[in-house]
């Protein structure tokens, strides 16, 4: 199963790894047990190490104080001590003293998280996996992280087959096309009467007053043009019902 590294230093980025193998104390026995359903091998004692293999990035280095002969890209993670800072409380119940001081010792890994597209909608990560995707979903699933691209890796490089399947389609085209002229226009309208605009602050009132009101009156022309086009069109199709 996919484990994901849980390390100190919290600014370095979050390893996918991959156990390959676990190291118990000389004499350990194993008896066979039925832990929730499940029959498991129940050690005598606690693990030393877990060896692990990431599986998402090339490590550049070795970390220190590390075993010789490892594989490569592989770790030796052994339990250590954390000492927790805060209180932890105890209900009045359980025990008469308020709160407790606990040391873990533990393996600092813990176990990854697998999430669907849709249950990520509207939530962010510094750090994530990109598993599986497909041309409608990667917009929903490359946007939840927090730093942008460099928040996110994916487990497979995307190919041919994916990049023909994201093009837009001819109807996309064309939609975006008509959109990116109808705004060329309305900048090239909006320009001109800026300009107009700009250049009656240093006439008279009353030449302010007739320039405003022959913009008035090319926009009531402009909006009676399109109402004639559209009665056209209107009438076009109940000719063609009629027939």
């Amino acid at each position: 199963s996919l484990l994901r590294c849980q390390r100190s230093h919290h600014s370095e980025p979050r390893r996918a790894v991959r156990c390959c193998k676990w190291q118990f104390p000389p004499n350990t026995t194993f008896d066979d047990v039925c832990y929730h359903g499940v029959q498991a091998r129940m050690p005598s004692a606690p693990v030393e190490c877990v060896y692990v293999q990431v599986t998402n990035v090339r490590l550049k280095r070795r970390a220190p104080n590390q075993p010789v002969n490892l594989p490569v890209n592989t770790i030796c993670l052994p339990r250590v001590a954390v000492q927790v800072d805060d209180l932890v409380a105890l209900p009045a119940n359980v025990s008469h003293r308020k709160n407790i001081r606990l040391k873990l010792t533990q393996v600092p890994l813990r176990q990854a998280i697998v999430l669907t597209t849709y249950s990520i909608q509207g939530v962010q990560f510094s750090k994530y996996i990109i598993a599986e995707t497909a041309p409608k979903s990667m917009y929903v699933q490359m946007s939840r992280g927090t730093e942008g691209v460099a928040s996110f890796t994916l487990r497979r490089p995307l190919d041919k087959t994916f990049a023909k399947a994201a093009s837009p389609s001819a109807a996309l085209t064309e939609e975006m096309n008509r959109l990116q002229n109808l705004h060329k226009a309305t900048k090239s309208r909006f320009e001109k009467t800026q300009k107009i605009m700009d250049s009656d602050d240093d006439k008279p009132p009353a030449k302010r007053a007739r320039t405003s009101s022959s913009l008035e009156d090319e926009e009531s022309n402009e909006a009676t043009r399109v109402r004639d086009s559209e009665s056209d069109e209107s009438g076009s199709d109940n000719d063609m019902r009629d027939e």
